[in-house]
């Protein structure tokens, strides 16, 4: 009984972390981190290409300071604002990208 308890205690503690977590803005930039790198070695490896619209007009293999630039002023953005449901919206498709871009990277063998 006592693991049970001690599991549901840490099922609930880790909700209240999980909300915590899902609203900050350096879980933003962890996953926008993890995309513009995702990003990065997708291009370069010639097998992939930029499917931002936008963003493929100033970003190609080996040039990614738009990219970088971009993202900082959307982390800059995100702390000004200062609304966690806009935030957590970001970290959504921000961390699918990155987990995105990580998943068709491994499916091509590029990464492990």
């Amino acid at each position: 009984m006592k693991p049970l308890i001690l599991l549901l205690a840490l099922f609930l503690t880790g909700c209240a972390t999980l909300e915590k977590q899902a609203g900050s803005t350096s879980t933003f930039a962890a996953c926008k981190t993890a995309d513009v790198i995702t990003t990065k070695i997708a291009l370069n490896s010639g097998k992939f290409f930029e499917a931002n619209k936008f963003l493929s007009v100033f970003i190609g293999p080996h040039n990614f300071t738009p990219l970088v630039l971009f993202s900082v002023a959307a982390y800059i953005g995100l702390n000004m604002l200062d609304d966690k449901r806009v935030t957590m919206a970001a970290n959504v498709i921000t961390c699918g990208v990155a987990a995105r871009n990580m998943l068709l990277l491994h499916n091509a063998g590029i990464m492990h």
